[in-house]
């Protein structure tokens, strides 16, 4: 059962403004969180993950059964299961679940080889404190090596789609991410990542985990971030650590990219042949790299990638993946 999280909001904020303007804010602040608001009341509640995206995707209920037949829409979203190779969720979130066994290991530096179309380093709703970040819903420090945290994290909505990276910062080590999009790289050089509070001037009292890009040589940041649309040129000078690879599908083929009704932007041909095109220079570009891999996890993105594709990717996938990865577990 979930336990909501329960918000202050400012006086201002409400006496001030009509309740249609209210519940649009919140909605901004919340993203993919279900909330509820009374008209005159001066706090609101988060109430775990909010799944309507996945309408966007017309065959989900139809083709999640050829994964599992127990699977529905209403369960999807807790999908998970390990693979030989990888590591396999529906929901991108849950990445950081598996990413967790590799943080407790050790306190090397992380660099994760991050395939996606979005960047997935925004604020959280783990609280900022001087002692650290906590889960409201439970009231216990959030430590981003314990997979069970991860899901209490995911079911109360303190992690959701589009913020799981942010998290990995706090694990007491510096995180280097290289994220692999379908944008012309900025800079030839990773900006410095540092951890930071974010706070909403709606929500009084509180701040949150979250991540600041700095454009300045920061001597004690707590890691870096590039992106780009060259793997070849992304992947050269990979700092030292472990290197967790992450992919989610919507990086081959984004069809809604979660906004329901929106059509395919190509036919199934034509997306699938860009994919390859996407997938050989992947395979080329992470070969020097493979030594050096020690674990994969792969999101399928429902409401972003259409199901339709999800098994055909899965099959390239797994066929182009370095065949002893699942051994270095």
């Amino acid at each position: 059962m979930i336990t909501p999280i329960e918000l202050p909001l400012s006086r201002s904020f409400v006496d001030d403004n009509e309740p249609r303007v209210i519940r649009a804010r919140l909605k901004q602040i919340v993203r993919s969180l279900k909330f509820t608001w009374h008209e005159g009341n001066y706090a609101f509640r988060i109430e775990g993950p909010d799944t309507s995206y996945h309408a966007a995707d017309p065959d989900l209920a139809e083709v999640l059964s050829e994964f599992d037949l127990t699977i529905n829409l209403g369960s999807c979203f807790d999908y998970r299961s390990r693979r030989d190779k990888y590591d396999l969720c529906f929901e991108d979130c849950w990445s950081g679940y598996f990413i967790s066994d590799e943080l407790a290991k050790n306190d090397k530096d992380l660099i994760l080889i991050h395939l996606d179309d979005h960047a997935d380093m925004m604020p959280t709703f783990l609280t900022w404190t001087p002692d650290g970040v906590f889960n409201l819903a439970t009231g216990r420090l959030f430590n981003p090596k314990r997979s069970h945290d991860w899901v209490e994290a995911i079911k109360s909505g303190c992690v959701s789609i589009g913020d799981f990276i942010t998290p990995l910062y706090f694990a007491g080590c510096k995180v280097h991410v290289r994220h692999l999009n379908n944008l012309p790289e900025d800079s030839s050089q990773p900006s410095q990542i540092v951890r930071a509070p974010c706070s909403y001037p709606e929500v009084t009292n509180y701040q949150f985990a979250s991540l600041q890009k700095v454009s300045t040589n920061i001597r004690n940041g707590d890691g870096t971030y590039r992106a780009g649309d060259d793997p070849e040129s992304l992947l050269k000078d990979i700092p030292e650590g472990k290197v967790i690879l992450h992919i989610d599908l919507d990086y081959f083929i984004n069809d809604f990219n979660g906004n329901i009704g929106t059509n395919a932007i190509a036919s199934q041909c034509e997306m699938r042949r860009m994919a390859k095109v996407k997938l050989s220079r992947f395979f080329t570009a992470i070969k020097p790299l493979q030594s050096r891999l020690q674990r994969c996890v792969i999101a399928t993105s429902p409401g972003f990638c259409s199901v339709r594709h999800w098994n055909w990717l899965l099959k390239e996938l797994g066929a182009g993946l370095p065949a002893g990865l699942s051994k270095m577990r």
